[in-house]
């Protein structure tokens, strides 16, 4: 009875036990599971913030993308700024010094014929000379008159061209005698040079009429030929004009010094010249160029030009407005006054 008692007094302290241990285990059980459901809360947000740091470091980057870019576009318009700075310089220094020069030559132009007038109109009158003195005299002043006449006249074209100034007065005009007169106006200071001067015209076109300013044309025309005459040694000039495709070609060829490739984008702005060098070798106010250009862009057109140096230029002059030229061959064909683009096509 007693060894009963006992083993079933064992058996409860041993009950007893394994219920604390138990519940000791639960316990450590609900504790586990806080703290993994703890842990768990503790991921979901440091993963939230991962999420979040990561999509800041995104943008981020993107705003450094943007910035870079706009950084690498700022500093190219900076340094294309900068090169313009620099272009703007070297071309003001530029017009500088050919303002320079061509004050320098139109001052050389109006000194030199006056020098020639002053110094001569004395001499002339005196009594002491002989007959071929005096014809000598008077030569070198009617020479002296012309070429300061010719820089006056210039100097005032090119200030009513700029000015905006010049009147165009269209009305028609025979095209073969309005070069017939260009060429006997030439015709001196071609044989003073030993160059041949030629007329080229198409067969049975006397009675072409162009419709414009006729005086401002051959003002254009002769300052081109005045250049080929100028700048040709040797060899030939030729004046004529074509028809091709119902269009009038009027051409002015020499053989002279032609144009660097380089100097054909400047030749004909104001103050411009090829070299200025060259021009004291010439006479004038090397404004002829830049004359012709306006007026043939007051009638209407455009110019441009080719060139080969020492072998010739040629200058295109396409005309269409202001005046329209209009081409007649009969009475009849003046009563229905076609009207058609001209087209002028000039070699200096």
């Amino acid at each position: 009875m007693d060894t009963q008692e006992k083993s079933k007094s064992d058996f409860i302290k041993e009950l007893h036990k394994l219920q604390q241990e138990f519940n000791s285990l639960t316990i450590l059980y609900d504790k586990n599971i806080a703290e993994q459901k703890l842990a768990k809360q503790e991921l979901l947000l440091a993963n939230k913030e991962l999420v979040y740091q990561n999509e800041l470091k995104e943008k981020r980057a993107a705003e450094l993308i943007v910035a870079n870019k706009e950084l690498a576009y700022q500093n190219k318009l900076k340094e294309k700024r900068a090169v313009e700075l620099v272009n703007a310089k070297n071309k003001a220094e530029a017009s500088d010094h050919l303002k320079t020069a061509f004050m320098n030559n139109i001052s050389h132009e109006i000194r030199t014929p006056l020098n020639g007038i002053l110094g001569f109109a004395p001499l002339i009158i005196q009594s002491d000379i002989t007959m071929e003195e005096k014809e000598e005299f008077l030569e070198i002043l009617n020479s002296s008159s012309d070429r300061l006449l010719n820089t006056i006249n210039a100097i005032m074209d090119i200030s009513l061209i700029i000015s905006g100034n010049m009147e165009v007065h269209p009305q028609p005009i025979n095209i073969s005698s309005l070069l017939t007169n260009t060429y006997h106006n030439f015709q001196e200071s071609c044989m003073k040079k030993n160059l041949a001067v030629k007329m080229q015209f198409p067969d049975n076109v006397d009675n072409f009429i162009l419709n414009t300013d006729g005086e401002l044309l051959q003002k254009a025309v002769s300052k081109l030929v005045s250049n080929a005459v100028k700048f040709t040694t040797k060899g030939s000039i030729t004046l004529g004009f074509e028809l091709i495709n119902n269009e009038i070609e009027i051409f002015v060829k020499d053989t002279g010094t032609g144009i660097e490739k380089d100097s054909q984008k400047i030749i004909y702005k104001s103050f411009m010249q090829e070299n200025i060098s060259d021009t004291r070798g010439h006479e004038g106010s090397g404004l002829g160029l830049s004359i012709s250009k306006g007026i043939i862009q007051l009638l209407g057109g455009k110019i441009r030009l080719e060139s080969k140096k020492d072998i010739g230029t040629t200058v295109f002059f396409i005309h269409s407005k202001h005046c329209t030229s209009s081409f007649f061959k009969t009475k009849e064909d003046k009563k229905t006054n076609q009207r058609k683009k001209n087209i002028i096509h000039i070699n200096r």
